[in-house]
């Protein structure tokens, strides 16, 4: 093992940091959310990462986005993503890729990956993803934020999220604090680290867990 996990071990064990280190994890999006996805799962010791994000850098983006800033500025996400991901752990399995993700290319993007994490910054991509992953039996990872609230869910094999979720859905009010979007990553990580140890059956999937950093007061919903 080495030793830059070693202080993973305890909370998890070895058994279970090598399940990790042969995960292969598909990251859609590389914004808010998402670059703290990377930076998380890439730290958890997940040894294949593909993320996809077809948008570059503004700076509107500097407030909540960890991959952003002023020498990322017009670059590609994805790019930057793996750049990042690299710096970090040089022999990590890594690609990025600048590409839209729809119904049409979704199935052979996925295929072939243990857990599906969901980045995304609306409805309609994430409705696409979460019915790509419904039809090839792979489990998904939501995170979102907005404003003062971050959310996250995983939905098992064989599981609808978003069918429910966002029923009637408009768009999100606008804005989005930073802790909302890293809080929302670290709870997104946590369920996918222990869906990718084995560590299932206590309740925790099939469940939308809602935070309100401005009351601290957490809701559960089963889906």
């Amino acid at each position: 093992m080495e030793n830059r996990f070693k202080l993973n071990i305890g909370p998890i064990s070895g058994a279970e940091q090598l399940k990790l280190n042969q995960s292969r994890v598909f990251i859609a999006g590389c914004g808010g959310v998402g670059g703290y996805l990377l930076e998380y799962m890439t730290r958890l010791g997940v040894g294949h990462i593909t993320c996809a994000d077809c948008d570059r850098f503004e700076e509107s983006n500097q407030n909540r986005q960890i991959l952003c800033s002023s020498d990322t500025l017009g670059k590609k996400k994805a790019e930057c993503a793996v750049g990042r991901v690299l710096e970090i752990w040089p022999q990590a399995d890594i690609r990025g890729l600048d590409v839209y993700l729809a119904p049409e290319n979704l199935p052979g993007l996925i295929g072939g990956f243990d857990l599906v994490m969901d980045a995304l910054d609306n409805v309609p991509s994430r409705k696409a993803l979460g019915d790509a992953c419904f039809e090839a039996g792979i489990a998904l990872a939501h995170g979102a934020a907005s404003g003062w609230l971050a959310q996250a869910a995983l939905a098992g094999p064989g599981r609808r999220l978003y069918d429910v979720l966002y029923e009637g859905a408009g768009r999100p009010a606008p804005g989005i604090l930073p802790f909302a979007a890293a809080l929302a990553a670290s709870m997104q990580a946590a369920l996918a680290a222990k869906y990718l140890c084995g560590r299932r059956g206590d309740g925790a999937e099939n469940r939308l867990y809602i935070l309100d950093l401005q009351t601290m007061e957490m809701d559960s919903i089963e889906f």
